[in-house]
């Protein structure tokens, strides 16, 4: 199984069963060894397509004669995937990103739509895509930011329109890993040294002296060092959440949202160990 077979895969589990895309993700990537060897890749397809959903959609409209609900799942997954790599992966050639995925169209027992697939991505891959804005707010951000007009006119009323727009444009696209360093088993400098010595790479994070950047690690959760306990990913944003908390040595912190737990254990590392933390989820498998 290839890559693109994977994402393909991955892509198409989650939207059958309305999977988590990172617990999806991690898993097949497990399982699949040789796929595994290219997993940024993989990523970048899986996170790629999901988070940009509804621009794909409404560019692959644009080329279809009937609504896209009408279309097999496997084939709307494969259209997605192709139309992903043409509009926001510079470095795909047009060529490979079309034929790749006429085979994969071929493989998953509609061979039927490889016509189809064919000619609406060498429409996109001829055209490019471009979007002027209407006039409607709403659905232009939707669009341009592929996010629900629900939560954007929520947005707008709580922020207004500029705002909401630099929430939206900050919010997609590729990130940098960040990782929560275990403050009470090292500081940065010798988690970064310690990583190193497992031939990861990685760097202060300039926004918070407590954090660090990974960019070539590999699978996380193999390095020795994670195993430690010696820091866990976590976005900035969410550390932020328990650094306004705030919580002291001998405090009790409810955490009534708590899966995978990473403000969990931050609040543990700023109390010092010391104290209670009920963690809570709404769904008992996380």
């Amino acid at each position: 199984m290839n890559e693109r077979q994977l994402a393909f895969k991955i892509l198409n589990k989650i939207e059958r069963d309305n999977a988590y895309s990172n617990l999806t993700l991690d898993a097949a990537l497990r399982e699949n060894a040789a796929a595994s060897a290219s997993s940024a890749f993989v990523t970048a397809l899986v996170y790629g397509v999901t988070e940009r959903k509804i621009t794909l959609d409404f560019i692959l409209s644009r080329y279809l004669t009937k609504p896209l609900k009408k279309l097999r799942p496997e084939v709307l997954t494969v259209l997605r995937l192709g139309a992903f790599q043409l509009c926001f992966m510079d470095k795909v050639p047009a060529s490979a990103a079309v034929n790749e995925s006429v085979k994969l169209v071929k493989g998953c027992g509609c061979a039927y739509a490889s016509g189809l697939v064919n000619s609406v991505l060498r429409k996109i891959a001829k055209d490019g895509f471009t979007y002027e804005k209407t006039g409607d707010t709403t659905r232009d951000f939707s669009i341009m930011y592929s996010c629900p007009e629900a939560l954007i006119n929520k947005f707008i009323d709580d922020y207004g329109e500029e705002k909401t727009e630099k929430i939206l444009s900050s919010s997609i696209g590729a990130r940098p890993v960040t990782a929560r360093v275990n403050t009470l088993k090292a500081s940065p400098d010798e988690l970064i040294t310690l990583l190193s010595g497992e031939n990861a790479v990685a760097e202060k994070c300039p926004e918070d002296e407590n954090y660090i950047i990974l960019k070539n690690t590999g699978a996380v959760e193999e390095l020795k060092a994670y195993k430690a306990g010696f820091f866990h990913v976590q976005d900035i944003s969410c550390g932020k959440a328990v650094k306004a908390l705030s919580p002291k040595a001998g405090d009790t912190v409810f955490d009534m949202c708590s899966s995978p737990g990473g403000k969990a254990f931050t609040a543990a590392q700023l109390m010092k160990n010391k104290g209670k933390i009920l963690a809570f989820d709404l769904y008992p498998q996380r």
